[in-house]
């Protein structure tokens, strides 16, 4: 599996967590709430470690949002 599809997978993954976050949500489900924001957390990182080909990317590096016409 090449980088370019483990990055579409993950965005994949991305995208239905945040769909269960979504529907855990509307349903007032804190717990399944909770576990879908740490996998997607994870899946974040994961995201940044194979945009920048660097392990840990996301934690070594800033992460704040910033308006690019600054």
């Amino acid at each position: 599996m090449t980088d370019s599809d483990k990055l579409a997978e993950l965005k994949k993954d991305q995208e239905s967590l945040q769909v269960e976050v979504r529907e855990a949500g509307a349903l007032n489900d804190q717990s399944r709430v909770n576990a879908a924001l740490t996998k997607i957390i994870a899946v974040n990182q994961e995201i940044l470690d194979l945009e920048h080909g660097e392990k840990n990317y996301g934690k070594t590096h800033d992460r704040s949002i910033k308006d690019p016409t600054a």
